[in-house]
């Protein structure tokens, strides 16, 4: 097990104590958490990439570890009605779609798609979202259609590689 591993896990492990910190509404306990996890996605892919210590099980474990979270996350805000619905369906669905998409490759041998740019976009859209609705901040009404879009739109560029049973784009992990 390596440290960029390491830190994807330790994201998996922080994700129930974001979700206690925000359902109890200790703000500054779960903007810390919330903050450390999503640096630690950003760190976890530049130590691979740095170190050259990228493995099989980092590219499939560090993607989950977003979903996971960010699911978490929108299911924390939802029941605090700080989130509507709808997003944290929109990004569920298309985060089980890629992992449906990903596990039929894997079944049927072939490459997973890996991290692009436009993924790693399209969660930190989210990402920003989320941190700020646990600080309380006052997004524009259009906010949570926008990071729908963003993250359905970044979503597209894996569905693409996927049936044309290519890589994406720019791969980055």
């Amino acid at each position: 097990m390596n440290a960029p591993n390491l830190l994807s896990i330790a994201r998996i492990l922080l994700t129930p104590a974001a979700v206690a910190a925000i359902v109890a509404q200790e703000r500054t306990l779960a903007i810390v958490i919330v903050a450390v996890a999503l640096a630690s996605d950003v760190a976890d892919g530049w130590l691979a990439r740095r170190s050259g210590t990228s493995t099989r099980a980092g590219k499939i474990l560090d993607p989950v570890a977003d979903k996971v979270f960010a699911a978490g996350l929108l299911a924390a805000l939802v029941v605090s009605r700080r989130v509507p619905l709808a997003l944290a369906l929109v990004v569920v669905a298309r985060d089980l779609g890629l992992l449906v998409g990903a596990w039929v490759r894997m079944r049927r041998g072939q490459e997973v798609p890996e991290a692009n740019r436009f993924g790693k976009l399209g969660f930190a859209v989210l990402g920003a979202y989320l941190l700020g609705e646990v600080a309380g901040v006052r997004w524009p009404a259009g906010m949570p259609l926008g990071v729908a879009s963003v993250y359905v739109l970044t979503g597209l560029t894996y569905a693409r590689s996927q049936r044309r049973g290519g890589l994406p784009l720019e791969v980055d992990r």
